[in-house]
This record gives structure tokens, C-alpha cells and sequence, in this order.
């Protein structure tokens, strides 16, 4: 009985520290509205989709490569790893089914494996929007756990769940390949293990030029504590210029630079890019004046920043420009 209370307080312990970030987000940016949510919650086709950048995506069938075709935010659906891993777990567990049956020796289900296992299965079953239903489990989770109104992106369970599959696959196929004494299964596990590796990889991923973006970043860091070194500031507002005469970056990259200035140099900013943003801040596309910037501090009590400094800059083929610096005082007459 102690041990099952001590797990019982131990998995509250964890659910609190896992929502309270989320319940202070909640309480900064608002609680998303559901249908919201619902665009971003998994269906059964999500699990049937993947990204045309996949290493096979020609050699899976029509159903697979259109699968997301009607889903909103398709690119959030894009939850298939392949028939492999799949395979891999049919085979690992009617081998080890099977080679029980024969052996004089039973062994028990690994534990790590059955915990692993349960917990992919009870992660996908909340998430999921039931088949031939439009009912999902989560939204108990939506209604009743503080913080939860807060996530939006519903379907990016799948980076915590499948790391449990994964783990559970991995124990029950290296489970089976010790205990076999087949040299054809254990080939088979091998080719699958591999495949299933294979079917993991995108030919297009995602890329910048690091060290470009590191330099630019580097020099507006080295702005902001120019700065700093003859000026006594609370934050700092990084704005640019909307017009691609001047700059041929778009709006969240300039947010985004200011989010790191912010977390290298400790300074708070007034800059910012998510999916939602705080009452009262305009549209993140949108640059802020100096009355606008003024005007969403006072707001409830945000005035503790009393000094602002704006970086007023633009980013034109990979070249940093700032046009001026300026240090405004909040409560001062708006220009």
C-alpha cells in the first residue's frame, strides 16, 4: 500500500511540474478557444500520413501520400514512421508469443517494456480523435486540468509517444533476437531494424545558414550592450522595417532574434513570436510604435519596465542595418 501510494504521489508530483508551464502561459496569453485545438488534434489519417521529403514517400501507396489532403494543418498531421516499425513490433511479439510456448523456461514481459508500451497507448488514446466519431478524450483534459487550454498543438504528443513505442519495440526485438536461435529471424529483425531507420529520414529538411544568422545575432547582441554599458534600461524592443525595399526578412525572424538577444544577454524583451498573442499586444506580423509599445506595458501592470530601448534595424541580404537607437520612458507623452 505504500508503495502504491508513494507512486500515486509521485505521478501527481510529475503532472504538476509537466502543466504548471503551461498554466503560467495560460494565465499570460489566455486560454486558446477548442476549435483551435480541434484543427491540431490527431485523427486516424494523421497516423497515415507523412512529408513528401520522406526517403520512400513514391513507394507508399496513393493512401498514404494523400492521406492528409483534407486535415487542417496538414503539415501537423504528419504522424506515419513507416511500415517498418510496425512490422518490427508484429514480428518481435508473436516471436516472443511463440518461442514462450516452446521454451521450458517462460519468460516474463520485460516491465520496461509493458510500461513503455501502456504509456504510447494511453498517450495516443487521449489525443486522438476517435474513429467514425468527432469525440476525443481530450477534451476532458481541455476542460479540467489547469493549463491545458494553453496547448494548442495537440498532435506533437507524438514526440513524447513515440519515444515510448520506440522503446518498447527496441526491448521486445532485442528480447527476441537473444532468445532465438533462428539465424533467418534475427536477419529479419536486423533488416527490419534498419528499415525502419531508413524510413525515418527526410531528403529536405529544414536548413539556414548558421553561421550566417550567428554573426547577425551577434551583432545585434553587441548593439543592445553598447547600449547597456551608458544606459540604464528595463527591456528593449527590436523593430523593423515592413517594407521589402529594406529588408527581405520575414516578421518572425525578427522576433525571434530578439528572443535570443533576450535570453543571452538577461535583459526582458518586449518582442515575441508564438501561436497566440498576450491580450491586448498587436498581431506579432505587425511593428509596434512607440505609443503602441507604451500603451501594452501599461496593461496590467506591465509598466515594472520603465525604460525601453528600440533597436529600429532591417536584415537585406544577410547584412545587419540599424538605423537608430533610442531610449523611451513608459508614462512619458506618446509622439
Amino acid at each position: 500500500n505504500l508503495k502504491v501510494l508513494i507512486t500515486i504521489i509521485y505521478l501527481i508530483a510529475i503532472l504538476i511540474l509537466t502543466f504548471l508551464p503551461y498554466y503560467q502561459a495560460q494565465q499570460a496569453v489566455g486560454r486558446r478557444s477548442y476549435g483551435t485545438i480541434r484543427d491540431m488534434s490527431p485523427r486516424l489519417n494523421s497516423y497515415l500520413s507523412i512529408a513528401q521529403e520522406s526517403l520512400f514517400y513514391k513507394f507508399y501507396p496513393k493512401k498514404i501520400q494523400v492521406a492528409n489532403d483534407n486535415l487542417p494543418m496538414k503539415n501537423e498531421h504528419l504522424l506515419f514512421i513507416g511500415f517498418s516499425v510496425y512490422l518490427l513490433f508484429i514480428i518481435s511479439l508473436i516471436s516472443f508469443i511463440i518461442l514462450n510456448k516452446k521454451s521450458q523456461k517462460k519468460d516474463k514481459w520485460p516491465p520496461i517494456f509493458i510500461i513503455s508500451l501502456s504509456t504510447y497507448l494511453i498517450l495516443t488514446l487521449i489525443s486522438i480523435i476517435i474513429p467514425f466519431t468527432s469525440y476525443t478524450f481530450w477534451i476532458n483534459i481541455y476542460n479540467f486540468i489547469p493549463g491545458a487550454g494553453a496547448i494548442r498543438a495537440v498532435t506533437r504528443i507524438w514526440l513524447i509517444s513515440y519515444l515510448f513505442l520506440f522503446l518498447a519495440i527496441t526491448i521486445l526485438a532485442s528480447k527476441v533476437y537473444q532468445k532465438t536461435t533462428s539465424n533467418i529471424l534475427k536477419m529479419v529483425l536486423v533488416i527490419l531494424g534498419i528499415m525502419a531507420c531508413l524510413e525515418q529520414i527526410n531528403l529536405k529538411p529544414p536548413y539556414f545558414d548558421k553561421l550566417t544568422e550567428q554573426v547577425i545575432q551577434k551583432q545585434i547582441e553587441n548593439s543592445i550592450s553598447e547600449q547597456l554599458q551608458n544606459n540604464e534600461v528595463d527591456a528593449f524592443y527590436l523593430r523593423w522595417t515592413d517594407d521589402d525595399t529594406y529588408s527581405d526578412r520575414a516578421y518572425y525572424d525578427y522576433q525571434i532574434k530578439a528572443m535570443w538577444a533576450s535570453l543571452h544577454l538577461n535583459i526582458p524583451t518586449a518582442n515575441g513570436y508564438s501561436g497566440q498573442s498576450p491580450p491586448g499586444y498587436q498581431a506579432m506580423k505587425y511593428v509596434l510604435s512607440n505609443s503602441q509599445l507604451r500603451g501594452w506595458l501599461m496593461i496590467e501592470e506591465r509598466a515594472l519596465s520603465k525604460k525601453i530601448l528600440i533597436l529600429d534595424l532591417n536584415i537585406k541580404n544577410d547584412n545587419l542595418i540599424i538605423n537608430k537607437t533610442e531610449i523611451i520612458k513608459i508614462g512619458e507623452p506618446t509622439e
